[in-house]
């Protein structure tokens, strides 16, 4: 029933979004002074209702005058968290204030969420968090993302934190060993076959051997395949035994799969080409991205099936991703 005025340049707009969008600079909401009936086209000093007797407009559902908010919205609930400054959406009782975070969570994940820094802006748009309007990703690493910047970057194949680095996904609860087949079976050139990469692994941080391999490197301590390669030598007798030992064992587990097997085998008797391959195992190893997909993945055929299905990327480029950086973290309300 009201509008504001810009106390930064003196402008009436219906709310700060609007101004925020049409002028080149951010409004100072705690600053407003005054406001517009829209009902009389008074101009007045903030107050919860318009101060002019003959106006219709006498009473306002919620207002707050540290945010300068008004709403008659009854099916948008909205408390004033007077530790963030803000005021929230939704009921006060619903969630719990996160000194650490400076943020309101639901009790259902405070006690296990990973603080985060929300003064800091998205990681990926690089727009604030705090008093953000869309939904916040709080990541395992410590990190936050916007949500729709968490949903456009899984879409687009990526799959660690672009702060860090770290994979969304608990890797060590991925099953990967179809990927890891898919490795053995793509020897390398002769003239890298029996050499070890020196790895470092951006889940973990830890220092490993691999097998030197062009499509990627599996950390030993984590089991992710989120590393990157800081050197290569010739493998020594004892690591060509135990590469080959682990090859061996991978593969052997590969044909214990009905399903996992096939994934490889269907396509080496020349029925289709190394890249549809590829992207099968590229589609399991992504789905597995998820704790529960990898937990059915273990359980059930069923589950290896709409696994297989779950992503069309292709595996190189997922293994790349990896490379590059590869369970959500938890959603908290957000302000008005």
């Amino acid at each position: 029933s009201n509008s504001i005025v810009a106390k930064c340049c003196g402008k009436v707009y219906a709310c700060r979004l609007c101004h925020d969008e049409a002028e080149g600079h951010q409004i100072d909401r705690f600053a407003t002074e005054e406001m517009v009936c829209r009902r009389c086209g008074l101009q007045q000093p903030v107050a919860h209702c318009c101060s002019n007797p003959d106006c219709s407009w006498q009473s306002t559902l919620y207002f707050c005058e540290h945010c300068r908010m008004w709403s008659d919205n009854p099916d948008l609930p909205i408390f004033h968290c007077a530790k963030c400054g803000l005021c929230r959406r939704g009921k006060e009782s619903d969630y719990r204030h996160c000194v650490g975070c400076c943020l309101c969570l639901p009790p259902s994940i405070f006690d296990n969420h990973a603080c985060v820094d929300s003064k800091r802006n998205c990681g990926i748009c690089h727009e604030d968090l705090h008093s953000a309007t869309i939904g916040v990703i709080l990541l395992r690493c410590s990190h936050a993302l916007h949500t729709p910047c968490m949903d456009r970057a899984t879409q687009n194949g990526i799959t660690s934190c672009p702060i860090c680095r770290k994979s969304f996904a608990d890797q060590s609860q991925t099953d990967y060993t179809a990927v890891e087949a898919l490795l053995a079976r793509h020897e390398m050139p002769a003239e890298f076959r029996d050499f070890t990469a020196r790895i470092t692994c951006n889940d973990c941080n830890d220092h490993t051997n691999a097998p030197f391999h062009f499509m990627g490197h599996r950390c030993s301590s984590c089991n992710s395949f989120n590393t990157a390669v800081l050197s290569h030598r010739p493998a020594t007798e004892e690591e060509i035994a135990a590469f080959s030992a682990r090859r061996a064992h991978v593969l052997s587990q590969v044909g214990g799969f009905r399903r996992g097997a096939s994934i490889i085998d269907d396509y080496s008797d020349g029925s289709s080409s190394d890249d549809e391959a590829t992207s099968r195992a590229s589609r399991l190893a992504w789905a597995a991205q998820s704790s529960e997909a990898a937990a059915d993945l273990a359980n059930s055929d069923q589950a290896q099936l709409a696994v297989q299905d779950a992503q069309e990327d292709d595996a190189q480029e997922q293994l790349s991703q990896h490379q590059q950086g590869g369970e959500q973290g938890h959603q908290h309300h957000q302000p008005r």
